[in-house]
Formats: structure tokens, sequence, C-alpha cells
């Protein structure tokens, strides 16, 4: 009785494990992209109201094939930051796209949860947000007066050095 369970047991211990690593995000790195990067981003925060659509799994025949991403748009009231001044607070769309890679899947954010991001423009009033499977360094959720503080500290500076990448591993 005992050895169809320790069969099955030796079988599957001797599958390949199939596992998604992801680093730790961080937002210094995020910002240090964006300021590198030859797309234009804007550092803004946006609280989420109502539920992104269901995303639903890969089916284990279509793991290979590219999947179009689902996408869902937010009407929001976003707060623009800006390095050498104050804050401007006004109405955008957020456009939000949710991507996947094999079989594991990104997720729309949670009701009522704020982020700070750094979006791309796709017009005056209308931004892009992409989340994919593992944290992006480019969106931290809740994010406090401290790390935001910080981020506009490495905008005033141009990058963000050693020090603030490592308050990011603390936070």
């Amino acid at each position: 009785m005992i050895r169809a369970p320790l069969i099955a047991l030796a079988l599957f211990a001797t599958l390949p494990a199939h596992g998604l690593s992801c680093l730790a995000p961080n937002a210094a790195r995020g910002f240090n992209f964006a300021a590198q990067s030859e797309d234009r981003y804007h550092m803004l925060s946006v609280t989420f109201e109502g539920e992104g659509p269901f995303v639903p799994p890969v089916k284990m025949e279509d793991q290979g094939k590219p999947r179009a991403p689902v996408v869902h748009s937010y009407e929001a009231t976003a707060t623009f930051y800006h390095p050498n001044g104050p804050a401007v607070t006004r109405d955008i769309t957020l456009v939000v796209e949710v991507t996947c890679l094999g079989m594991w899947c990104g997720a729309f954010p949670a009701p009522g949860s704020t982020a700070l991001m750094f979006a791309e423009p796709l017009s005056r009033s209308t931004y892009r947000l992409r989340l994919g499977p593992c944290p992006d360094d480019l969106v931290l959720f809740e994010p406090s007066k401290a790390q935001i503080e910080t981020l506009l500290g490495c905008w005033r500076q141009g990058l963000c050095g050693s020090e603030a990448l490592a308050q990011f591993e603390r936070f």
C-alpha cells in the first residue's frame, strides 16, 4: 500500500521545477531607468478606484505562445511631482497593461491602493503603466513621504546614487 505513493513521489521529484525568479523591486533603480531612457516618463501617483478585469491564467498548451496584454483604463486624479516645485494634481486616464511571461501573469492594482509610478505619456491626459509578473521598479505601491522625498532628491541630482539605491533595498 505504501509503495504506490512512494513511487509517485519518486517520479514527481525527478521532474524539473519551473519557477519565476524576480528581483526585489527598487524604485531608485526604476528612477534611474526612467531618467536614462529614450522614452519619456512622468513621476506621478494615483489611487486606484474600482477593480481591473480578471487576468485569466495561461493554459498549459498556450505557454510558449505570445499573449496580448490585458488592458484596462482608469479615470483618476493624479499627483504629478516636480523636483523643484509643488506637486500638481490633475485628472487623467491611466491605461494599465498587464502582461504574462510563460504561465505567470501580472495583476491589476487592488482597489483603494495608491501607487507612485513612472508612467509613459500617451497624450497630455493619458498615461500608460505596464505591470508584468514580477514586481516592477517603475511602480511603488503605498509609498511613504520619505520614499517620495528620496526620489525627488534623485531627480534634483540627476540620478539616484548608491545611497538611494541602498535605501530602497531596505524599504
